[in-house]
Formats: C-alpha cells, structure tokens, sequence
C-alpha cells in the first residue's frame, strides 16, 4: 500500500470511529452522563456534536490533495483530546468509571494520533499524483 492511500485510509478510519462515538453521544447523552457521573447531558451531546463534525472533517479532507493538511490537524486535535483527558481525569470531574472510559478512548486516539503522524510523515515530499493520471 502506497503512503498517501495508507494515510487517507487512517483519516477515513479515524472518522468513522469518531463518527460512530459521536452520535452515541448526541443519541444517548443522559444515560451516557449518568454512567461517567455527569450530572448534565449537555456536555455529552456537546462532545458528541463536536465529534461528529471532526469526523465529517477527516473523511472530507482524506482526499489525496488535502490529505497531509488534514492528518496535522488530526495529529494536533487527538493531541489536545489526550491533554483534555489528562485534565479532566486529574479535575476528579467524572466517576472512576467515567475516568476508565476516557483512558480507553485515550488509547484509541493515542493509536490514530500516531498512524496519522507516521502517515504524515510517510508523504513529506510526495508530489499529487493528478486526477485521471497515473
């Protein structure tokens, strides 16, 4: 597999999973409040929302021209998530269960975070290849 199929397969997979937690988040924000130990589900389905629209993003940008701009903005937002995760896991916000699923979803975003970076790095000095060419 080629570096930029590679890294727009990692964009598209990323959205998709993101897609998905997303609107569990916006379908289900109450129950989902309720199980992390929130007290509102107005976060939650803000999350979900925010989610939903980084995921629209990556699978938007996962085209060959724009792919390498959108995996930096993918790297430096999963990078944020795991700063946000450490903050609020430290802030006591949520419930020890609320605090493992942020640790496993911190996995996940870890493993993107990387696969984006590698596949950024992979396409440094790769010219587009043009439509219909090649």
């Amino acid at each position: 597999m080629n570096s930029e199929r590679f890294l727009s397969r990692i964009l598209i997979a990323d959205g998709v999973v993101s897609g998905v937690c997303g609107l569990g988040l916006v379908v289900a924000p109450g129950p989902i409040a309720t199980l992390i130990g929130l007290r509102s589900g107005a976060v939650v389905a803000a999350v979900g929302v925010g989610l939903l629209a980084y995921a629209a993003t990556l699978v938007a940008g996962a085209r060959r021209e724009s792919a390498r701009r959108t995996a930096a903005l993918a790297v430096a937002l999963n990078v944020a998530w795991l700063l946000g995760t450490v903050l609020v896991i430290l802030a006591g916000w949520l419930s020890r269960e609320g605090n493992w699923a942020l640790i496993l979803i911190g996995d996940v975003v870890l493993v993107f975070a990387l696969l984006e970076g590698i596949g950024w790095r992979k396409t440094a000095g790769l010219t587009p290849v043009a439509e219909g060419s090649g």
